[in-house]
């Protein structure tokens, strides 16, 4: 068992955090009936998992695999800590998300969305180039790998723990970020481009699974499959075969997660299906959750901040002015810029630590409640404007921000912008060259609308 210091702590952490999380979703989903596709569904459903199920799972396995990795083993002190940040940073968030809430009661759901092109030849070209230029991102970043490493690239640990690429920009790599968006888009279409959108997403799937690297560019293409599948059925939740769709599509993310090589190895004829499935099970039974470690790094990030290293004031935030600055202009640019750095007091090299402590390391609680409640207004009043926006811009800007808002939740601010960033230059280039418009799809069973006027476009013929 876990040290008999936190035993008990561990049990009345998961069941505090469980009954703020219960008032708080049965507002925002039983009383308001927030769509599973609004963001702060998503935030419930991400601190549901990292902050109720996981302390229970480090009780019932005896162990954090995370503590042991990092080196610290906290105290009761420590549990008490991290759920006090927690809860008062749901809290926070909630009362953001109350406060810039537009809908009286209900919130509103979304009309059916398709995007229409206009001009289809240079669509497909910019479709053509784009996926060109994601599949060279993909190959330069996997392609031989082998079955050594799952990266192809090389990388130097700089005496703060952060890693320097070698040999190869992080703008080459990141032109694989084209190809999710690249499918999202396509999907939101109709017709034949919608056909077509199919075989993209299978092929972009089976690739990321066999390089076993960026799980996360196949879940947000998955996900947005789900979304776009509930909203055109005009469904709040999902029934029984799209929750039975989810878990095949979770299930493949953690084997995957399990083993980096796993298809590769199989197509490779170096192992079968069912031997990868006992090694599966045998070392899921050891590890519960252990993709889900959101409590573990909290906790041990927030006792270093709290008793070791102090505030960081915000200084972790200036890697977004160097990190656009190419390398081959500024070779010893940092990796960090916080003057908090963590791995001098365990081995948290490449984790995460969670949006809670990001927010929490730069002022306590003063940082942390404000800032929350900020995320709570952002995430009222984006969903508010994409229900009635007709921008294909604003709503694709919606639509990266949704996909790629457990990411903000489990690395903080800074990371998502890398994502979001060539998501929407890729977004930008195909709504501009192909003419893209936003068309609401409307019937006379219309999804009840909770704002004085929304604006839609009723299909032409």
């Amino acid at each position: 068992m876990v040290e008999n210091l936190v035993d008990t702590p561990l049990i009345y952490a998961a069941l505090l955090n469980f009954l703020v999380w219960l008032a708080i979703g049965f507002v925002v989903v039983k009383v308001w009936r927030a769509p599973v596709y609004h963001p702060f569904v998503i935030y419930l459903l991400y601190h549901f998992v990292g902050f109720i199920v996981r302390p229970l799972l480090i009780y019932l396995d005896g162990k954090s695999f995370i503590w042991l990795r990092v080196g610290i083993t906290p105290t009761s002190e420590d549990i008490i800590r991290v759920t006090a940040i927690a809860n008062v940073a749901l809290i926070a968030a909630f009362l953001g998300f109350t406060f810039a809430k537009r809908a009286k009661s209900i919130i509103p759901t979304f009309a059916p969305v398709r995007f229409v092109v206009l001009r289809p030849v240079a669509f497909y070209a910019a479709v053509f180039v784009l996926g060109v230029a994601g599949l060279y991102g993909t190959y330069r970043a996997y392609g031989d790998a082998g079955l050594q490493s799952v990266n192809a690239f090389q990388v130097t640990r700089d005496a703060e723990g952060g890693q320097r690429l070698v040999g190869i920009s992080g703008y080459t790599l990141a032109l694989a970020e084209f190809l999710p968006i690249i499918c999202i888009m396509l999907y939101l279409c109709k017709g034949s481009i919608r056909t077509l959108s199919i075989f993209f997403i299978a092929a972009f799937v089976a690739l990321r699974a066999y390089i076993g690297a960026q799980r996360l560019s196949f879940v947000v293409v998955l996900v947005s499959v789900f979304f776009v599948s509930l909203i055109e059925a005009r469904r709040r939740y999902p029934g029984a075969l799209i929750i039975i769709g989810v878990l095949l599509g979770a299930l493949l993310f953690d084997i995957v997660g399990h083993d980096r090589y796993v298809v590769r190895r199989v197509v490779l004829g170096d192992a079968d299906i069912s031997s990868i499935w006992t090694s599966y099970v045998a070392d899921r039974g050891s590890k519960s959750s252990m993709d889900v470690v959101e409590f573990d790094s909290a906790t041990v990030a927030a006792m270093v901040v709290d008793e070791r290293a102090g505030y960081s004031y915000g200084t972790q935030y200036l890697r977004l002015l160097y990190w656009p600055i190419p390398r081959q202009l500024w070779p010893d640019k940092p990796v960090f810029t916080s003057i908090v750095n963590l791995n001098e007091y365990g081995n948290f090299s490449s984790m995460t630590t969670t949006l809670y402590v990001d927010v929490y390391m730069v002022y306590g609680f003063v940082s942390l409640i404000p800032m929350m409640f900020l995320l709570g207004v952002v995430q009222s009043r984006l969903y508010d404007a994409a229900v009635r926006t007709t921008s294909p811009l604003l709503f694709s800007f919606f639509w990266i921000f949704l996909i790629y808002f457990k990411t903000i939740l489990r690395d903080g601010g800074v990371t998502v912008v890398y994502f979001w960033a060539f998501s929407m230059i890729a977004a930008a280039i195909l709504i501009v060259v192909g003419g893209i418009r936003l068309r609401r799809e409307t019937t006379g069973a219309r999804a009840r609308q909770d704002y004085p006027a929304a604006t839609a476009l009723r299909p032409s013929g």
